[in-house]
């Protein structure tokens, strides 16, 4: 017999399903979600060249209906900020994500140097990971909560 799942993380199920449906805390009316790209994982191959053909940036997915009371359209700069960092990028508008979630890829933002040459530094995109906040964690993992954090979303000044 394989146990799949160990009572730590059954214990773990048990309390997650019976704490209440999560609330969108004041101010900040989105939950943060990501998504996979065929070109990327997790960060590798960002910065290979002629690999993304739309371009080596990560945007804002937001959902027509969320983003027609900000007056966003699609290609308009918008702040994303949460309690613990902000962050400026271009949106764009879909109805791929459900109504007050809001997709921003993961693995963008790093540094890429030229060892060789010397070069300045080159950053593709804008790190998600500004957004979260740190110091709440998963018990089992170990690993700060990625979707499960709010953002509120603005136009860019």
């Amino acid at each position: 017999m394989v146990h799949a799942a160990p009572p730590e993380f059954l214990a773990r199920c048990r309390e997650l399903l019976a704490d209440p449906h999560p609330c969108a805390p004041q101010g900040y009316p989105f939950q943060l979600a990501n998504r996979r790209h065929r070109h990327s994982m997790n960060s590798w191959m960002n910065d290979l060249p002629g690999l993304h053909p739309s371009g080596k940036r990560n945007e804002v997915v937001i959902h027509p209906d969320d983003a027609a009371p900000l007056g966003i359209a699609t290609g308009d700069r918008v702040k994303v900020f949460s309690p613990v960092g902000e962050i400026d990028l271009p949106a764009l508008i879909s109805d791929q994500p459900r109504r007050s979630v809001v997709i921003v890829d993961h693995g963008w933002g790093s540094r890429t140097f030229d060892p060789r040459g010397g070069g300045a530094p080159e950053s593709f995109g804008v790190n998600r990971n500004l957004l979260i906040d740190g110091s709440k964690y998963d018990p089992l993992s170990q690993s700060p909560a990625m979707s499960s954090s709010y953002v509120g979303i603005a136009p860019a000044e």
